[in-house]
C-alpha cells in the first residue's frame, strides 16, 4: 500500500484481530464451571446486544464528527481509542478476578468498547483513499486482518497446548489479558498514526 494512512488503518485492523476472543468462553467454563449455564445465557446476551450497540453507536459518532467533508481528521481514531480505553481495564479485571458476576459483567464493557472499530475502520479507509481504490484497499485490509487472525489463533492454540492452559484457567486468563493488551494498545497507536497521515493528505 503506497497510501500511508491506509497502511496504518490496515495495521490497526490487524492488531484488533490479535485479540483471542475465541478462547474467552474456555476461560469462563474452566474457571467457573459451577456457573456454566449462567455464563452461556449472559455471554450470549452480551454479544447479541453489546456488539451491535458498539457498532451502531460508533457509526453514529463517526457520521456526526468525522464525515469526509469534516476537518476533524482525528475524530475517528479517537473514537476507536476511547473504546479501547474502556475495554482494556475491563478485560484485565475480568480475566483476573475470582468473582464470576464481576468478571462476566465487565466482559460487557469489553465488548462495548472493543467492538466499536469496524464501521470506523471502513469509514477511515473510505475517507483516506480515492473512490476507485476503495474496494481494493478494503479487500487488502480484510486479507491481512484475516491472515493475522489465523496466525494468532494458531499461536495461541499452540501456547495453550504447550502450557496445558485448559487445566490452569488463571494462567489462561492472564495470557488472554496479555494478547488483549497488545491488541488494544497496538491498534490505538496504529489508528492514531493513521489519523495523522490522513491529516497530512488533506
Amino acid at each position: 500500500m503506497s497510501n500511508k494512512a491506509a497502511r496504518y488503518i490496515a495495521l490497526g485492523s490487524m492488531m484488533k484481530y490479535t485479540m483471542p476472543n475465541f478462547f474467552i468462553p474456555s476461560y469462563f467454563l474452566t474457571k467457573f464451571p459451577m456457573y456454566s449455564k449462567e455464563f452461556g445465557l449472559v455471554f450470549a446476551l452480551i454479544n447479541i446486544f453489546m456488539g451491535p450497540l458498539a457498532a451502531v453507536s460508533s457509526g453514529i459518532l463517526s457520521d456526526k464528527y468525522a464525515s469526509k467533508k469534516s476537518t476533524n481528521y482525528m475524530a475517528n481514531p479517537w473514537i476507536i481509542i476511547a473504546g479501547n480505553v474502556v475495554a482494556l481495564p475491563a478485560l484485565l479485571i475480568s480475566m483476573t478476578t475470582n468473582n464470576f458476576w464481576l468478571s462476566v459483567g465487565l466482559m460487557s464493557f469489553k465488548v462495548l468498547g472493543f467492538e466499536n472499530w469496524w464501521p470506523i475502520n471502513i469509514a477511515m479507509i473510505q475517507n483516506a483513499t480515492e473512490s476507485r481504490k476503495f474496494g481494493t484497499m478494503l479487500t487488502a485490509s480484510q486479507f491481512f486482518s484475516g491472515t493475522t487472525y489465523a496466525i494468532c489463533l494458531t499461536l495461541f492454540g499452540y501456547i495453550s497446548n504447550l502450557l496445558d492452559l485448559t487445566l490452569n484457567p488463571n494462567r489462561l486468563g492472564k495470557i488472554i489479558a496479555v494478547f488483549g493488551s497488545i491488541s488494544m494498545i497496538g491498534s490505538s497507536l496504529a489508528y492514531f498514526k493513521a489519523g495523522i497521515e490522513y491529516k497530512k493528505q488533506r
